[in-house]
């Protein structure tokens, strides 16, 4: 029996170790799968009772054992049998000590195992809390780590097995080159097409502007500048300069027939207003089913949605 308490017992992990894989009270007893009358001893040795009081001149105080184990030495004294005869025939208490060693240690065999570059490993794994920027959490761990090398022990080293911080770093730099080419490129095509004057304003004035805007848009509504509200930009960016096209274009056509500047601005955006209206819901709603879902995919969706809206 002691030797099977030991086995199961003794080399498990603290409850401390356990607590981040989610063990918790009892949980931790029922995984070592103890005979009952070793979880009945655990039972009784964590029980809390009434343990008496000391009396002392007109005060009298109450004694109150833990009973918890906060070391290997505490399991060590743990009574393994009520009693037993010794040589000289007198009864005493069999602790768990007096047939096995306690000692603090690992789980074997290990239910998983790291190494790095082929040498033993630990890993630690860290999460940002929701909201924050993982790219300065990623920075402010590093000057950290920095600062913890010079008091690492003799053989003991550092390294980084998956860095999110810097992935995430690379792909907005990715994504923002990608946005200045797509600004760009249209600029270019407008100018080429439309002459220079009228696509510098279009682009300036629809295309500019309207990026601008929805970045203030997300800012209000607290929207983040990642990836996929860059994406969603960049998906949005031909319908943000369609309309601007649709409304000169027609601006220009009523200078050519005669009418008044003012007025043609006037009749170029209130005429094609529904029809542009309706084409930019229709393009919207396509992406409405995504929106709707429970997935990460929610994110580009809003962003699309308030980049299209604000337009």
């Amino acid at each position: 029996m002691a030797f099977y308490f030991v086995s199961t017992f003794a080399n498990a992990q603290t409850p401390t170790k356990q607590r981040p894989y989610g063990y918790r009270g009892l949980k931790i007893i029922t995984s070592l799968r103890l005979p009952f009358p070793d979880f009945q001893r655990l039972h009784n040795q964590n029980e809390i009772v009434d343990a008496g009081y000391v009396e002392i001149q007109n005060e009298r105080l109450r004694v109150s054992p833990t009973g918890a184990f906060n070391d290997p030495q505490d399991i060590a004294e743990l009574s393994v049998t009520a009693s037993r005869l010794n040589a000289k025939g007198k009864s005493e208490l069999l602790h768990l000590k007096d047939v096995v060693t306690v000692s603090e240690g690992y789980l074997k065999p290990a239910k998983q195992l790291l190494r790095f570059d082929g040498q033993p490993a630990i890993s630690i794994a860290l999460a940002p809390v929701g909201g924050t920027n993982i790219v300065t959490v990623g920075e402010a761990i590093d000057k950290r780590l920095a600062e913890l090398q010079g008091t690492l022990p003799v053989g003991i080293e550092i390294h980084k097995v998956s860095w999110q911080s810097e992935s995430v770093a690379d792909s907005i730099k990715v994504f923002m080159i990608n946005l200045l080419e797509a600004v760009l490129i249209v600029l270019i095509v407008l100018a080429v097409s439309m002459g220079l004057r009228v696509g510098v304003i279009i682009g300036f004035s629809g295309l500019i502007v309207a990026i601008l805007g929805t970045f203030i848009v997300m800012k209000i509504v607290g929207l983040d500048l990642q990836r996929v509200s860059l994406g969603a930009l960049i998906i949005s960016m031909g319908m943000m300069v369609d309309n601007a096209i649709v409304v000169v274009d027609g601006f220009v056509v009523k200078l050519k027939q005669g009418v008044d500047r003012k007025q043609a601005a006037i009749e170029a955006a209130s005429t094609p207003s529904w029809p542009l209206l309706g084409a930019t819901v229709i393009a919207c709603m396509d992406f409405y089913p995504i929106y709707t879902s429970t997935v990460s995919t929610v994110n580009m969706q809003v962003a699309f949605l308030s980049s299209c809206l604000y337009r």
